[in-house]
């Protein structure tokens, strides 16, 4: 049995994490989900952390909820070290991006290169991971 105590939140009862991927070699460059927050919970804390990485090529994706965009980064080539350097980002929601009011929001993960020329070169992967802090019955 797993427990937790969040000592900033000492009355959340709950966390839940939530990933999405578009794995390296997929042909879909975009991947969505839903998500509602019941009206019963209590949400304390609502972040997201987002991931592209590539071994061979320049990629940038996005991260949107209801159509709104809430992270964009890129790969990048750095030649002083002679590889390709993955992003991060990450954030906390705000209670208009996401809240426990019972409405469903579309959480959707892009991904894209403008310097692919061959259909079979998906080299790159991305990924969003959304955790909740939050008070359950």
């Amino acid at each position: 049995k797993v427990s937790y105590y969040d000592f900033e939140f000492p009355d959340a009862n709950r966390m839940m994490l939530i990933t999405k991927w578009i794995p390296h070699g997929h042909k879909s460059y975009g991947r969505d989900f839903y998500l509602t927050i019941p009206k019963d919970c209590q949400l304390y804390e609502a972040s997201w952390s987002h991931y592209i990485r590539s071994n061979n090529q320049y990629w940038e994706g996005k991260v949107y909820i209801s159509s709104s965009e809430i992270s964009e980064i890129e790969t990048h080539y750095d030649h002083s070290v002679g590889k390709w350097i993955n992003s991060y980002n990450y954030g906390e929601f705000t209670n208009k991006q996401l809240s426990a009011d019972a409405i469903s929001r579309n959480i959707f993960i892009v991904q894209a290169t403008t310097l692919c020329d061959k259909p079979y070169n998906y080299r790159g992967e991305s990924g969003v991971a959304i955790v909740l802090i939050y008070r359950t019955t």
